[in-house]
């Protein structure tokens, strides 16, 4: 088994930037061929209700955006389950990911669901406590998965976990994010010049948010290991 574990006391960015691209680059295939089928699956779903319904209203938009919530929490969980199964050293089939995921999420969609209202609430009030929000609730979905100790207390051990490391979660969530969004800036100009499909930003996209559940779920056990002294092993134990 692969105990990826060292003396840091602190946590460290470059640690979890280096074993989230471990995992994404030995996971590539199977994670993007996952999302590709649960975010499609999802859009065909939204596009039935609508073709049902006959047209587009405020409710079928509403159902519409819940599918798509659904199969983001759902993705969480199958990229959560397979990150920490790569770091136990024992991969899982695709077939184990998908039924660890499918069997999580509905309490991961109200998780996400309500870090998401309250994130969006703090950048709604003059955008600070919205970055103070975003970093408390950094691991509350990987501790949903993991611990699910129930919705709101997912929110509560986040905040437990991340005490004393928020600067350094902003500055990993400036790294993965800032970059991502300059270079949408930049092409931004170009697709509304017709010289640019809107699949490029949509991709780019699509693969940082892939990083990012990666590097939550990354960031979860590197917490726990520094402050509970808890390996990935009796991490990945909680799925078996």
């Amino acid at each position: 088994m692969n105990e990826p574990l060292v003396d840091a006391s602190d946590f460290s960015i470059g640690r979890v930037l280096s074993l989230s691209f471990g995992v994404l680059g030995r996971n590539l295939p199977a994670f993007l061929f996952l999302a590709v089928v649960v975010h499609v699956a999802a859009f065909l779903a939204s596009m039935a209700l609508i073709v049902i319904a006959a047209k587009t209203s405020p409710f079928v938009a509403v159902l519409a955006n819940l599918f798509q919530s659904l199969a983001t929490s759902l993705l969480t969980a199958i990229i959560a389950y397979g990150t920490y199964r790569d770091l136990h050293g024992n991969r899982a089939s695709l077939g184990q990911v998908v039924g660890r995921g499918i069997a999580l999420v509905l309490p991961i969609f109200f998780v996400g669901l309500l870090v998401a209202i309250i994130i969006g609430i703090g950048f709604a009030l003059v955008f600070v406590p919205g970055i103070f929000f975003a970093t408390i609730l950094w691991v509350a979905i990987p501790a949903a998965v993991v611990e699910r100790p129930g919705i709101f207390a997912s929110l509560g051990r986040s905040s437990d976990l991340t005490k004393g490391s928020r600067w350094r979660i902003f500055g990993l969530a400036v790294v993965i994010y800032v970059p991502m969004y300059v270079v949408i800036t930049l092409l931004t100009p170009l697709e509304q010049d017709g010289q640019l499909l809107v699949i490029v930003p949509t991709v780019l996209y699509g693969l940082i948010s892939l990083f990012a559940a990666v590097a939550a779920a990354v960031s979860y056990f590197e917490l726990r290991r520094i402050k509970e002294g808890i390996g990935v092993g009796d991490l990945a134990a909680v799925f078996d």
